[in-house]
């Protein structure tokens, strides 16, 4: 693994691209929560209130999950980054962007399966991105977009019973 980073880190436009993706994944993601909730509130209000409770609860547990946990980044643990891809310590497991794009594409996969595939696709360049870049293990970003999808699953499930 510390070979394959290493690589990737002497390779400053590799890097760049890698982070390109990264950025562009989460605003993907963000885009289609924000239209998803646009349209549920002007269909249904509470169905808009399900969705960011869904998301907005799940999001809490993961964040204080890693804080708990604490795990170190790989830039924190190779020794060959003069400067690392970020100034953050620790809380890198699970993968909270992962997480969120993963949870996201769930979420609205049952109103819009098109754009939500396309996230899901998305999702696994932006774990990939983050792993290449040093900023997450594989573990971090595999546990991430699986707690996604799961506690999407679980909120469609509890809060959407019907649909």
């Amino acid at each position: 693994m510390e070979k394959i980073l290493r690589t990737v880190y002497n390779k400053p436009r590799l890097s760049k691209a890698l982070r390109l993706v990264s950025h562009l994944a989460g605003i993907f993601a963000f885009c289609l929560f924000l239209y998803v909730s646009i349209c549920s509130a002007l269909s249904s209000p509470l169905s808009a209130v399900k969705l960011c409770i869904t998301l907005g609860v799940s999001y809490v547990i993961v964040s204080l999950a890693r804080k708990i946990i604490n795990a170190p980044r790989p830039y924190e643990i190779y020794s060959f980054y003069e400067a690392p891809p970020k100034e953050k310590k620790g809380v890198s497991f699970p993968s909270r962007h992962t997480f969120l794009v993963f949870a996201i594409a769930t979420l609205c996969l049952p109103m819009y399966p098109l754009p939500s595939v396309i996230l899901f696709i998305l999702g696994g360049l932006l774990a990939v991105s983050r792993v290449l870049i040093g900023i997450h293990f594989i573990r971090d970003v595999l546990c991430g977009a699986l707690l996604g999808v799961v506690s999407s699953l679980i909120g469609l499930l509890t809060l959407f019973p019907y649909t």
